[in-house]
């Protein structure tokens, strides 16, 4: 559902903000993969009269997933305008899909592939609440899929929701691999490519694929 407690302030445009591009720098993503997919928003908290700086990340419902970054606590505040759901990046007649958590996780994928384009079918769930969502759809594609790569967090919850899907999905003979294994001992994809930049040692940690 969209969010009435916040409004644009200007529509989401080129990141320019320096703190913004700080945060790319910070979390390891190469500028042009940052500013293919992310905007700049100005927005408004019409409760409170503050006016914000964040990324806007485009979702299949028109509107936008907003991460404003606080980088002295490395944590990231999170709302939605103009209605929340499910990012869809690549459509294609693949027979595998990959999907991820959030969209930092999609991109830290990007990054360390060195590529601006996926080469197979993406969807970014922005929520684990869009599980069903997600398994409803497929469940009506016209196109099988065979198998289905989980990029979830690595808690009970990122766990759940990979256990979640493969029983929505058992009517049909789709293998679901949870990919947590490839970044253990880290939050999420975005934590180990981070860890992995700063340290040769991690590189010899499985490769993500």
């Amino acid at each position: 559902a969209s969010s009435p407690r916040f409004e644009w302030i200007k529509a989401p445009a080129r990141i320019w903000h320096n703190g913004l591009l700080q945060e790319i720098d910070r979390r390891g993503i190469p500028t042009e993969i940052a500013m293919k997919y992310l905007k700049q928003g100005y927005f408004q908290d019409i409760e409170t009269g503050k006016k914000l700086n964040g990324f806007a990340f485009a979702n299949d419902l028109g509107g936008y997933e907003v991460s404003v970054p606080n980088p002295q606590r490395g944590v990231s505040f999170k709302t939605a305008i103009g209605g929340k759901g499910i990012s869809t990046l690549a459509l294609t007649e693949a027979t595998s899909l990959q999907v991820f958590e959030g969209f930092w996780d999609f991109l830290s994928y990007m990054a360390y592939h060195q590529t601006t384009s996926p080469t197979k079918e993406v969807v970014v769930l922005n929520s684990l609440a869009f599980v069903s969502e997600l398994a409803n759809a497929l469940l009506q594609r016209p196109t099988p899929l065979k198998e289905i790569s989980f990029f979830h967090d690595n808690d009970p919850a990122g766990e759940q929701a990979v256990e979640r899907l493969k029983t929505l999905l058992s009517p049909l003979p789709i293998e679901v691999h949870s990919m947590g294994h490839h970044y253990v001992g880290y939050k999420d994809v975005n934590a180990w490519w981070m860890a992995k930049r700063q340290s040769e040692g991690i590189s010899q940690k499985p490769s993500l694929q």
